[in-house]
């Protein structure tokens, strides 16, 4: 990595996952919402809509793994990354971690 390089914040180009993924969701309620209500085509709606979703789940971790690979990103977008990880995972976690404790000892509680 050059002396630039390592000073820079990489910013990755512009990229369809997105749009993909805004659609593929779309797909997928749409089709629940016609499977629910007895739709001939909701499954097939829905399926479709999941599969999207997956395609696109793989795209797009695939591509950041491969930036990551190839040396792109520097310490600062490391640590900005677990620390995002970090926050996204350890919310739902100390939660569910949490209450537990919360309906034994009621003081225990925010």
């Amino acid at each position: 990595m050059s002396a630039s390089a390592a000073n820079s914040y990489f910013l990755p180009p512009p990229s369809r996952w997105p749009i993909i993924g805004a659609c593929s969701l779309l797909l997928t309620t749409l089709g629940a919402a016609m499977w629910v209500n007895r739709g001939p085509a909701g499954p097939y709606v829905l399926a479709a809509g999941a599969l999207l979703l997956v395609w696109m789940l793989f795209g797009w971790f695939g591509s950041v793994i491969r930036e990551s690979e190839k040396g792109l990103y520097n310490r600062q977008v490391d640590v900005s990354y677990r620390w995002a990880m970090g926050r996204a995972l350890g919310g739902p976690l100390g939660r569910a971690w949490r209450e537990p404790w919360c309906r034994c000892a009621p003081w225990a509680s925010p």
